[in-house]
């Protein structure tokens, strides 16, 4: 985290640099404690370092808020696309392009979010952060062909995602996050290609597992779809009410985002951070 914020990088290493030489400065030439010195100056960098990543990572949560609690893909772009412009670390820009990729695709640049994948340089299955940046990449990319109508090519990159999941690299917590959201992803996938069968009983999980807003977004405009294949008017309109009020998609002014899926030959549904 601390990597990937200049201003905050900037800030851990001349507090720490500087705060290290008082402190040498003291102990040596005032009390004398070489050995003092040393330790406070470990510390010092130490307590520094513990702060300024909390900094960074509230920061990057703040940035995620805008996707997930707000649904204000757009807004999280462009931040996210100021720390991108930042990076030096090919791997952190994998990560940002990834990032990038989920944003623009939920604010309906579906091309720009394509291009952010394509950015992505190799990964390797041998690093731990390398796999889970894989998994978010099939995923992310499996949601750009669904987008698109390209089902195939989704099926494909969900059985990729599938066999990274497999890893034994994977703590078993994040695998099971990981394993959840890919069969979520089988299940829209399922329901753009007519395939409704077990769909309302995992959507149903996942309302009562997935608590950000895209996600209660995302679920409950799928489940609007089964209960519109099962005929069941009054629960379908709850759903989509809902997507309505809590999915749109703006800066904070009033202009409206939104994105546009075609399911079922002529049926259509605007809908926003899905």
């Amino acid at each position: 985290m601390l990597k990937m914020l200049r201003s905050t990088r900037i800030g851990y290493y001349v507090t720490s640099i500087t705060g290290a030489f008082a402190i040498i400065f003291w102990q040596l030439f005032i009390n004398n404690n070489v050995g003092m010195a040393i330790v406070l100056a470990f510390l010092w960098i130490f307590v520094v370092a513990t702060i300024f990543s909390i900094v960074a990572a509230k920061r990057i949560r703040k940035i995620n808020t805008y996707l997930y609690n707000e649904c204000k893909p757009q807004k999280f772009v462009e931040e996210m696309e100021k720390l991108y412009n930042q990076q030096t670390e090919e791997g952190n820009k994998n990560t940002i392009r990834i990032s990038l990729s989920a944003g623009n695709i939920d604010a309906g640049n579906l091309e720009r979010g394509k291009q952010y994948l394509d950015q992505v340089t190799p990964l390797s299955v041998k690093k731990y952060v390398d796999v889970l940046r894989q998994i978010v990449f099939f995923n992310n990319r499996a949601t750009y062909y669904m987008r698109t109508g390209q089902l195939m090519e989704a099926e494909m990159d969900l059985a990729c995602m599938q066999e990274v999941l497999k890893t034994k690299k994977l703590f078993e917590k994040n695998r099971r996050k990981y394993m959840d959201a890919y069969e979520y992803k089988k299940v829209q996938l399922g329901i753009i290609s007519n395939q409704f069968d077990g769909a309302e009983k995992i959507l149903k999980i996942g309302l009562e597992r997935e608590k950000s807003m895209l996600s209660q977004v995302s679920f409950r405009y799928y489940l609007g779809l089964v209960y519109l294949h099962e005929q069941k008017m009054t629960e379908a309109r709850e759903c989509f009410t809902f997507v309505v009020e809590h999915g749109v998609c703006g800066d904070g002014k009033g202009k409206t985002e939104r994105m546009h899926i075609r399911v079922k030959g002529s049926y259509s549904q605007d809908r926003c951070g899905l």
